[in-house]
């Protein structure tokens, strides 16, 4: 009797033994839950946290970039504003250098290639001489107008070659602005014999191909070249 009544009670110290483990499990596995869900919106805030510190990090990054970039914008505007500028001044002061040499460039008589030749105006008024005046009279033609110095003395060497006496008179002129102007007339030599004037200053036609009408025949009783 009293050895069932032991073994009783031993049943029930088992029992209830396995009734506190399994509160005892039920506790610790809500506590486990419990701190995970604790743990997991924490873990959670943080990363969020984390997340719009980085946000606001790579806005305030992005807003300086921004920044520097309009600046730097504005700065090739100015630029290109003050490059358009020096154009455009240098434009005006090149029209205006155009306009004040326009003038210039219309008084320039007709050049032919390097040289600058200057057409000689014809005698206004002809020489009337009676027969006595023609057979004491002196013939020499001038030719043509150089620029340069350098163009007339080869105009001259190159007939001299040929045989053919050329000389070479420094002319002062004004342009239609009002500017000095110094030319170079070729001038042939003088003759006291008609025929052979008109000989040689055919000659010089043929070898430098002038054209008669633009060469200027003086005749004189005296030397005036």
């Amino acid at each position: 009797m009293y050895s069932e009544n032991k073994n009783q009670e031993s049943g029930d110290m088992v029992q209830l033994t396995k009734r506190q483990a399994t509160l005892v499990s039920v506790a610790i596995l809500f506590v486990c839950v419990f701190m995970f869900i604790i743990g997991y919106f924490v873990g959670k805030k943080s990363v969020l946290d984390e997340f719009a510190a980085k946000v606001s990090k790579e806005s305030f990054a992005d807003q300086v970039e921004y920044a520097f970039a309009s600046q730097a914008l504005h700065a090739m505007d100015d630029a290109v504003d003050s490059d358009y500028d020096d154009e455009a001044s240098d434009q005006n002061s090149t029209d205006e250098l155009t306009k004040l040499s326009s003038e210039e460039t219309k008084s320039k008589s007709v050049e032919a290639k390097k040289d600058e030749v200057i057409q000689i105006e014809k005698a206004q008024e002809p020489v009337q001489v009676n027969q006595v005046q023609q057979e004491r009279g002196i013939w020499y033609a001038k030719l043509i107008g150089f620029g340069s110095q350098k163009s007339a003395s080869a105009f001259a060497d190159r007939l001299q070659k040929k045989g053919v006496e050329v000389r070479i008179k420094t002319h002062m002129s004004k342009t239609a602005s009002g500017k000095k102007r110094t030319w170079y007339q070729a001038l042939t030599g003088e003759y006291t014999d008609k025929k052979e004037f008109d000989a040689v200053l055919d000659k010089i036609i043929s070898l430098e191909h002038l054209k008669r009408n633009d060469i200027q025949i003086v005749q004189t009783d005296a030397i005036a070249a």
